[in-house]
């Protein structure tokens, strides 16, 4: 037997968003561990900027689903294509194929 998890746009912007700040703490820790612990010389900068980026627009995010405003499915697709983007230049800055991302 299959049960189908349908979620509402808005539920399904709220888990993006957990899920957002997971990515960027696990960012952060990578990051920190490349640099304090294994001595790997990169462009830091770079990704350190995408990481605040990616914070800033979260906390925007977090602001708007506080309120009572209606959530689109093309709304959820553009935070999705913002995710992909982001991640994606992390893993271009932090050294592509190669990448501890």
């Amino acid at each position: 037997m299959q049960v189908a998890l349908t979620l509402t746009p808005t539920e399904m912007l709220f888990r993006l968003y957990r899920l957002r700040w997971c990515a960027v703490t696990a960012a952060l820790l990578i990051i920190g561990v490349v640099h304090f612990v294994l001595k790997v010389d990169f462009a830091y900068h770079p990704l350190l900027g995408l990481v605040s980026a990616l914070t800033a627009w979260n906390l925007l995010v977090g602001l708007r689903l506080r309120r009572n405003w209606a959530t689109t499915e093309l709304e959820g697709f553009a935070h999705l294509a913002i995710d992909t983007l982001a991640l994606s230049a992390l893993l271009y800055w932090g050294g592509g194929s190669t990448s501890p991302f």
